[in-house]
């Protein structure tokens, strides 16, 4: 008679919807934009440009696919006026049965790309009420010194280390963060 070996391997539990969706933001589901700025009128040294955290559509779809499979969700878009209404369905399971649950936000027409910024923008909105995203409320406001069109790579890099800060030890992160840019 032949021995059959049994797997002994454990495997770790499938994270839950819940986990995937509320799951810290990674660097790499960021993108970063310029937000106010200064007055001219301001002292040369006393000048800031405002930088905006936000999560890309991407990697809103990337999320609701890890949680629910491909199939398992849909979106729909509404034009209302002046913007977009996104609705966003889940498949999940009540009490043995399937369930479908529905939430929806909107969203104005962006600056730039109307159409599409606007469509991404109310999915975003949406998918904050699923709890993908809603991490980034609690970041800090931030700013780097002196006047920017652009976000520089030094300020990159710091946006990169200060994510990876508050997902694991957001306590150190005062509410106000300003980079000052390196010495030439």
């Amino acid at each position: 008679m032949e021995d059959k070996k049994t797997d002994t391997k454990l495997t770790a539990p499938r994270p839950t919807a819940r986990e995937i969706l509320t799951a810290p933001i990674r660097v790499d589901e960021i993108e970063w934009r310029i937000g106010s700025k200064s007055k001219e009128t301001v002292p040369e040294n006393k000048r800031k440009t405002s930088i905006l955290a936000y999560i890309t559509n991407r990697a809103v779809m990337e999320r609701l696919d890890a949680a629910f499979g491909w199939d398992g969700w849909e979106n729909n878009f509404r034009e209302v006026t002046g913007g977009f209404i996104c609705g966003i369905k889940v498949l999940t399971v009540q009490d043995g049965e399937p369930v479908w649950i529905l939430k929806e936000d909107g969203a104005p027409r962006s600056d730039i790309e109307a159409l599409k910024g606007g469509l991404s923008d109310s999915m975003k909105r949406t998918a904050v009420q699923f709890g993908i995203g809603r991490d980034l409320y609690n970041y800090p406001k931030t700013y780097m010194k002196g006047l920017h069109k652009w976000i520089p790579d030094w300020a990159k890099e710091r946006l990169e280390g200060m994510v990876h800060t508050m997902n694991n030890d957001p306590g150190i992160v005062p509410p106000v963060v300003i980079f000052n840019p390196p010495k030439t």
